[in-house]
């Protein structure tokens, strides 16, 4: 079942959280694992929960001898080009670096063009000593793929089904369970949260924070901050010891401009056919809007749904409605998805619906084909 969230307001629907509360919750994302998905977006009305709790993905790989960030997590795990200047945009000085612990923090990505952020935090012993870093002691060590399954043959480990604690005692060293959230201004959050990290060959891991944002509210800059954890599991019993644990200062995020917009309409035939079963729901295109940031283009396909298919978006939801999204090129290639991963649905003014994606794109082509179905070209 889906659900239309953009109305609520569940940020200000509850009361300041506690520091206890926090730490309940974050214990209760850390032991939440799911069967890595080939899922290549999230969508703001779909996961109620995502809102309250930040559920962390599993993936990790292992960095050959360098720092891995942003581009090289979203082609590794969805297939996502990162614009080359988005790149260049997102790197950060040092400047923001924090010791929690035995641990230092170390912001080295952070970008934002006022639909989501993305952060990525380089961790590592301050001493340089050898340390085992993770975000969940429990996961299997060989549990992220071929690439964790080679590392643990490296290190010597009996098996790579064994977990972090037992790896932990078998290498002889400490293991710390790590967090480096991105935390967005209250006002400005779009709901939903991804956290991921990826393992360098030193040791060092690097930490990803994607918060979605409400544009409106976001678009002129916002302020943040990072919530920072360092918690040392006793390999014995596994149990976790007093955490070392931080919120920093906030600080402002500057918001990407926008770089260029443009209005594609239909040539000739503007009906797309949506097959639901023995069933094909019509929907007439209106027309597709496309704005590009340097973090890529974000499309928004408008729409209305046939009259006397469903009598209302709840009812449509219901049956699991699905708005015709599938962009290409007009030679039929398939425009992959950008490095927001969000789709975001609007079906405020029904029978009329839109939905805006993330798209890989370095330029606004001329034309643009919809579900193989609809030709559409920039006005």
């Amino acid at each position: 079942m889906k659900y239309d969230m953009d109305h609520l307001d569940l940020k200000s629907a509850f009361p300041a959280e506690p520091e206890a509360c926090h730490e309940a919750l974050m214990n209760a994302a850390r032991s939440v694992r799911e069967e890595k998905s080939k899922v290549k977006r999230f969508s703001v009305r779909t996961a109620l929960i995502a809102a309250l709790i930040i559920v962390a993905t599993v993936a990790v790989a292992v960095a050959a001898g360098q720092y891995f960030g942003w581009s090289d997590y979203m082609r590794d795990h969805f297939g996502v080009n990162v614009p080359e200047d988005a790149v260049t945009a997102m790197q950060q000085d040092d400047s923001m670096s924090w010791e929690v612990g035995p641990l230092i923090f170390t912001v080295k990505e952070l970008i934002s063009d006022g639909r989501c952020a993305h952060a990525s935090v380089e961790i590592r012993t301050t001493d340089g000593s050898q340390a085992l870093l993770t975000d969940y002691a429990y996961d299997a060590v060989g549990a992220a793929g071929e690439e964790m399954k080679a590392w643990a043959q490296k290190m010597g480990l009996s098996s790579a089904s064994i977990n972090w604690v037992q790896a932990a005692k078998e290498l002889n060293l400490p293991l710390y369970e790590v967090r480096a959230i991105l935390e967005e201004d209250p006002e400005v959050s779009g709901g939903e949260s991804m956290e991921d990290l990826m393992r360098n060959e030193d040791g060092s891991i690097t930490y990803f924070s994607m918060p979605l944002l409400d544009y409106e509210k976001a678009k002129d800059g916002f302020t943040a901050n990072f919530y920072l954890r360092a918690a040392e599991i006793d390999p014995e019993g596994g149990e976790e010891k007093s955490p070392d644990k931080m919120r920093t200062d906030s600080f402002k995020v500057e918001v990407q401009p926008m770089i260029e917009e443009a209005v594609y309409l239909p040539e000739g035939n503007e009906i797309v056919l949506m097959g639901e079963e023995n069933e094909n729901v019509a929907f007439t295109v209106l027309r597709v809007e496309m704005e590009r940031y340097v973090t890529g283009v974000y499309a928004t396909v408008v729409c209305t749904i046939q009259d006397g298919v469903y009598k209302d978006a709840d009812e449509w939801l219901e049956e699991g409605g699905e708005i015709p999204g599938r962009l290409s090129t007009e030679d039929g290639t398939d425009i992959p998805d950008g490095m927001s991963l969000s789709w975001r649905d609007n079906m405020d003014n029904w029978p009329e619906i839109s939905e805006e994606m993330s798209l890989s794109l370095e330029s606004l082509p001329d034309v643009v084909v919809l579900n193989d179905q609809v030709k559409l070209r920039k006005q």
